[in-house]
Order: C-alpha cells, then sequence, then structure tokens
C-alpha cells in the first residue's frame, strides 16, 4: 500500500495550509482506488489495521517537512477505542507535534454511540489534535451533534460543491453551513473544488480552505 498526499488550500492567505493523507494499494502497475477496497477490509475485520497503517507510513514520511496532515478515522477505529494510544505512540516514535494531524470522521459516525465517540475525541482534542467533520450537508447531518463534538473543521460534502456555480439549492444550504460553522468558530472545508469558477464561489461564500483538482490533485509526495 501506499499514502498519497492532496493539498488544502487556504482560501484567505493563497497558501497551501495542510494535505489530506489518502491511502492506495499498489497492485503491480495498478492503483487500486479506496471504493474497490475498504469494504472488503471492513468485512474481514481488517479496516484498523489498515488505519494503523496508514497513520504510521505518514507520520514517518512527513518528520522531517514542515506541514500538517489531515487523516481519516473510521467508526471502527472508534469501535477499537485504541486511537489515543496508538496516535501518542506514533507521535512520540516520530517526534510529529499533536497540532500538525486533523482527524477527519464521517459526520455519521458520531451515531455509532455518542458516548464512546465523544469520550475519545474529546481526549484527542485535549491532547492537541484537530477535529474535523468530513461529508457534512448529507442526511445524517446534525447541527446540534457538532457542538457537542467540538469540531474545528466542517468539510463540507462534494455534491454541494460541485455544482455551486449554477445550483440555487446548493448555494443556500452552503451559506447556512458557512454561517453557522463561523458563528461556532469552525472553519470551513470544500472538497470537488474542480475549477477557477468553483474556486471563485467557495471564495466569495467565506469558505475558508479549498481542496480539489483545481488545488491540486493526489500526489504520491508532498511538495514544498
Amino acid at each position: 500500500m501506499a499514502v498519497y498526499f492532496q493539498a488544502i488550500k487556504n482560501t484567505k492567505t493563497k497558501k497551501i495550509d495542510k494535505y489530506e493523507v489518502l491511502a492506495r494499494i499498489i497492485d503491480g502497475d495498478q492503483i487500486v482506488m479506496p471504493a474497490q477496497f475498504l469494504k472488503p477490509l471492513a468485512l474481514s475485520g481488517m479496516l484498523s489495521f489498515f488505519t494503523k497503517k496508514v497513520i504510521d507510513l505518514a507520520f514517518a514520511y512527513i518528520q522531517d517537512k514542515d506541514v500538517k496532515i489531515t487523516i481519516n478515522i473510521t467508526g471502527e477505529d472508534f469501535k477499537e477505542n485504541y486511537l489515543v494510544d496508538y496516535l501518542q505512540e506514533k507521535s512520540k516514535e516520530y517526534k510529529i507535534s499533536s497540532s500538525r494531524v486533523v482527524l477527519e470522521i464521517l459526520e455519521s459516525v458520531s451515531t455509532i454511540s455518542e458516548e464512546i465517540v465523544l469520550k475519545q475525541l474529546l481526549e484527542l482534542k485535549k491532547l492537541g489534535y484537530k477535529i474535523a467533520i468530513d461529508d457534512f450537508g448529507t442526511e445524517n447531518s446534525n447541527f446540534s451533534r457538532l457542538l457537542t463534538l467540538k469540531v474545528d473543521y466542517i468539510k463540507i460534502d462534494g455534491s454541494f460543491i460541485k455544482n455551486l456555480d449554477t445550483d440555487i439549492n446548493a448555494q443556500e444550504i452552503v451559506k447556512a453551513i458557512v454561517l453557522f460553522a463561523h458563528n461556532i468558530g469552525c472553519k470551513v472545508i470544500a472538497e470537488f473544488v474542480h475549477n477557477e469558477i468553483i474556486y471563485d464561489k467557495i471564495t466569495e461564500f467565506d469558505i475558508d480552505l479549498a481542496q480539489g483538482y483545481y488545488v491540486s490533485k493526489p500526489k504520491g509526495e508532498i511538495i514544498l
């Protein structure tokens, strides 16, 4: 397997703010995408092992680089309740400050068991890790839960961003999410920013961070 990195750009400073770590499986000369292997990993009970491997590879790669990263965390990782100890262990091993790491979870993860998830998230935040909610705006979205989880970033679901220039309904939803997020002290990330028109639109809507092919395609290495 390998880890790729996709840049996330700050729309205010125009600089790269952090990189999302994206896992890939290399099979000969083929690059296997997550959509093809995540479900089999989950069914085989190997998803948490895979997350640990991603953390290990990402930390090893950035230990001598002055960058921040975002790592995707699954519901299985919370169920197994290993994250606090494992992240601390690897942070010490690779000398990675917790302030350089954002843990990105699906909004639906918090429905597993709020007590189990909340306890771990609050402990991770106390240690200095940042928390992002991914795919916000989908059917499981719950604004009140964001207050409980004390998240640092909200990533708006790409289905609202990809046609933001023409979809009036998407524009109203995005405006509402941005207003709410900023009122509770969260920064907002837009994914699927695939051209200049969409980038200009999210800037107009005061979205803080942009991710997508217009900013950068996923790469096998970080270019500083």
